[in-house]
C-alpha cells in the first residue's frame, strides 16, 4: 500500500494531508502529517477501530486534530477505499 494524500476544507481552511500505512499486529495504521497549513501540528497516528478510523494518541494529538477527528477519518476511509486492493 502507497502513502495517500488528501485535501480537506475544515473551518473555512484548506489543510492538506499525508496518510503514509505502517502495518502492525492490529492490522493497518497511519501515520498523519498535515502539510498544509505548514508547522500546523505534528505527526499523529490513526487505526481502524470499528466503522471509523480514530486518532491513537490522542494525548499527542492538539485540540484541532481531536474536534475534527470526525472529519479527518471520512478522508481517509475515501481514500482507502480507493486505493486498497480488491
Amino acid at each position: 500500500m502507497r502513502t495517500f494524500y488528501g485535501d480537506r476544507t475544515i473551518n473555512k481552511g484548506y489543510y492538506r494531508f499525508c496518510f503514509q500505512p505502517v502495518y502492525c499486529s492490529k492490522g493497518v495504521r497511519f501515520f498523519v502529517n498535515v502539510l498544509h497549513p505548514p508547522k500546523r501540528m505534528g505527526v499523529f497516528e490513526m487505526e481502524k477501530r470499528g466503522e471509523l478510523w480514530r486518532v491513537v494518541n490522542a494525548p499527542k494529538a492538539d485540540d484541532f486534530v481531536l474536534a475534527h477527528e470526525a472529519k479527518i477519518s471520512a478522508l481517509l476511509e475515501e481514500l482507502y477505499k480507493k486505493n486498497s486492493v480488491g
